[in-house]
């Protein structure tokens, strides 16, 4: 939830393999949700917003069995991080992103846990 209470959400689709961004004002109703990567299957998605509200999020890409990044500027814009492969089974990833705007991401690479920071 950002400062002036809106709500946003990453999620993946079930039946799908697109990975999802949708946000609802503070106290509204969500809106259509945009598809912000149709590459394949993706699973287990996280989100955080900088200083000016825009969304960044890490999500893995069974498809390419990679770790990916994506941030809205005007687009949608999304980069590889890393292989990783296999893609671990039930675990997540994770990232913040800074004052300077700068992503930090936490994911599970060969059983450990590695960090990424996108400059």
């Amino acid at each position: 939830m950002f400062s002036d209470g809106t709500t946003h959400i990453c999620f993946t689709g079930e039946n799908t393999p697109n990975l999802f961004y949708v946000r609802a004002s503070n106290g509204g109703s969500f809106g259509i949700p945009d598809a912000v990567d149709n590459s394949g299957p993706m699973s287990s998605c996280s989100i955080s917003l900088d200083s000016s509200g825009n969304p960044h999020i890490s999500y893995y890409s069974k498809g390419f069995e990679e770790l990916r990044y994506a941030t809205l500027y005007g687009g949608w814009r999304s980069y590889k991080v890393s292989n990783v492969s296999p893609i671990p089974k039930n675990r997540g990833v994770g990232i913040v992103v800074d004052s300077r705007r700068i992503p930090h991401l936490v994911f599970i690479m060969n059983g450990f846990v590695a960090y990424a920071k996108l400059e």
